[in-house]
């Protein structure tokens, strides 16, 4: 079955031992908690990693910028609106600096193809691990105003830690970036849990120190 943004936050109620939902439009608690912490906690994790199946890639058309003040050498081009987070311009892996600022992508070449994460909104494209990682970072967002059990809230804040990195561990191996130039099967560098460390921030967006 396919998933949808219900079947995730019944997931995260599941979690919590709290009985499912069939619609954000209930006049319930856990509906109305549903629809405050699902969509924040999408973009959130989305933003946060480049997920295969959020990657996109856009030719940039380059902006007049005539009358404009910008650094000589400079060109300007819009990002995409569907654009959550750049993440890299073509040819991958560039030394050519590139700057975002605004809406707009600012760098010295005259052509730019941008490769980002977009706001995939849709759960049916959503990976599994994905899903069962949005599922958890809602259930704990919603696990003090739904449960007040502050011990199961850390549990499962701990939790969400640790499966964030296992998780992006496996996304971050899917296809063959990850290889050496030299296409050595010796010199194959995955990216483990320990290289990715800890997530630099909470779930609430707050630093970790």
């Amino acid at each position: 079955m396919a998933n949808s943004e219900v079947s995730i936050c019944n997931l995260a109620l599941a979690t919590l031992g709290a009985d499912s939902i069939r619609d954000f439009s209930e006049d319930n608690k856990r509906a109305r908690m549903c629809k405050n912490f699902y969509d924040a906690t999408r973009d959130y994790l989305l933003a946060k990693f480049d997920w295969p199946f959020s990657r996109s890639f856009k030719n940039l058309n380059q902006l007049d910028l005539t009358g404009e003040d910008t650094p000589d050498g400079e060109y300007g081009y819009q990002l995409p609106t569907d654009c959550q987070t750049p993440r890299d311009v073509h040819p991958m892996g560039s030394s050519t600096p590139w700057r975002i600022v605004g809406q707009r992508l600012y760098t010295t070449l005259t052509a730019v193809g941008l490769y980002y994460t977009k706001t995939e909104t849709n759960p049916a494209i959503f990976s599994n691990p994905f899903v069962n990682l949005l599922a958890l970072g809602v259930a704990v967002r919603m696990c003090a105003p739904i449960t007040q059990d502050k011990a199961l809230a850390k549990v499962l804040f701990e939790q969400y830690q640790v499966e964030m990195r296992e998780v992006w561990e496996s996304e971050a191996n899917v296809g063959n970036e990850y290889r050496m130039f030299d296409e050595n099967p010796e010199n194959d560098s995955f990216v483990t849990g320990e290289a990715l460390g800890n997530p630099p921030y909470t779930d609430t967006g707050i630093p970790n120190e």
